[in-house]
């Protein structure tokens, strides 16, 4: 006999198998030695050849190790806040989990409004999406999986994890069911992490105007300040010479010596200033730079640069033209010092509003899981590509040389002049 059935329970039990219903329920029954244990009772009706009801068949199982698999489900729902969630729609009910009420911000035993359901979510984009979802369910049975906001039952936003499935009899959808999550933290989270990264990416972008701002003033002063001075200390050298009464060859010799060294400095100064800051990447342009870069590492290397640009580069602004060119400089001087390359092979096109850069090598290639990690060359290469909101791919095999693809959007980057102007776009 269950120990917990109440007269009224056995009263609607007995109604229902007075109508010719088959009654299943759970509850505690009673062994021998007195303990109880959790049943799951089925109860159908007998009848006579009269009809009339003259007996009861039952059958009770053991379900103590499915309610221990249940409280350790519960509890792990708990810990994941998972709650789930079920409309009958022949019954016209809707279930609640504890958890699901939960989320809602519902108080304990409030029933849900089965009339409100998509109203539950908040208006817009998300009411939106899981009307649609809905729909499709019933329509066809197909499942969703969203992340979207509700609007609680206090009146607070909160970001939930909404799963769905449908359950059909005779081809009319008769059930839907699901769960609900509560992950409100978890985009918090993702939000913060986001705001980090825009500021993080804002840093490393100022950070980077101001080394180029700074390769720019050394090399002016590096050219006029030094190179000046060169021209002048050359000039005295001149005049110096031209008022020696006595010519003397010893000394016509070392005369030249010092014009020869003074003239190799005003070289290196020039080559070091160029170095640093290019005046035609300023005075002529990304292409024109990108091309006079190529012939100066075929000259000082004796390799072959082949270089072409699209006839269709527009003026993409002084931040992209300098990330483009460090980038190119620092690929070729990889191809040079690492690679071994004798042909380096470089493009410069514009695709639906999107710069791509490519440059290819021949040379001896690399494991790119063990070499390429921790490759600080590498490293400044994909830390400008992030500052220019753009994308990269690196490719090389030992023997097969390497291959450098960028592409760097051109729509939607006014962020990235803006923090190069020093403004604000907010």
């Amino acid at each position: 006999t269950p120990s917990e059935a109440t007269y009224e329970q056995a009263i609607q039990i007995m109604e229902e198998l007075k109508k010719g219903q088959t009654w299943s329920g759970e509850f505690k029954l009673r062994k021998k030695d007195g303990t109880n244990f959790p049943a799951q009772v089925t109860n159908s009706p007998i009848y006579n050849e009269h009809n009339i009801l003259s007996g009861i068949i039952g059958i009770s199982s053991d379900i103590t190790e499915r309610k221990k698999l249940e409280d350790l489900l519960d509890k792990t729902n708990r810990l994941a806040r998972i709650g789930n969630w079920e409309v009958d729609i022949d019954k016209g009910t809707v279930y609640w989990s504890s958890i699901t009420r939960e989320i809602h911000e519902g108080d304990p035993g409030s029933e849900p409004d089965l009339g409100k359901g998509i109203d539950y979510y908040k208006e817009g984009e998300n009411r939106d999406r899981i009307r649609k979802c809905v729909k499709a369910c019933i329509t066809d049975g197909t499942p969703w999986n969203e992340e979207l906001q509700i609007v609680t039952l206090k009146g607070n936003l909160k970001w939930v994890g909404t799963i769905g499935r449908a359950e059909f009899r005779g081809g009319r959808c008769t059930k839907v069911y699901g769960s609900l999550q509560d992950i409100d933290e978890k985009k918090k989270a993702e939000v913060e992490i986001k705001k980090i990264n825009t500021e993080l990416h804002e840093l490393s972008m100022h950070l980077q105007n101001i080394r180029e701002e700074e390769r720019i003033q050394i090399a002016r002063d590096i050219h006029d300040e030094l190179g000046q001075q060169l021209t002048g200390l050359k000039m005295d050298v001149y005049v110096l010479n031209r008022k020696l009464v006595a010519p003397n060859e010893a000394v016509q010799e070392k005369i030249k010596e010092i014009t020869a060294l003074i003239d190799d400095a005003v070289t290196s100064v020039r080559k070091i200033a160029s170095n640093l800051r290019p005046n035609i990447l300023d005075d002529l342009g990304l292409v024109a730079a990108l091309e006079w870069h190529s012939k100066e590492v075929e000259t000082r290397f004796g390799i072959t640069v082949n270089f072409v640009a699209g006839e269709n580069i527009i003026d993409i602004g002084s931040s992209i033209s300098t990330g483009l060119f460090r980038i190119y400089q620092e690929a070729l001087t990889n191809a040079v010092r690492h690679a071994n390359a004798h042909l380096i092979t470089g493009s410069l096109l514009m695709l639906n509003d999107t710069i791509i850069l490519e440059i290819k090598d021949d040379g001896k290639g690399m494991d790119v899981d063990k070499e390429y990690k921790g490759h600080f060359g590498m490293l400044g290469i994909k830390e400008r590509v992030f500052i220019l909101d753009g994308k990269y791919e690196f490719k090389s095999e030992p023997g097969k040389g390497t291959s450098l693809f960028v592409s760097i959007p051109m729509k939607n980057n006014k962020r990235i002049h803006a923090i190069a102007d020093g403004t604000n776009i907010e």
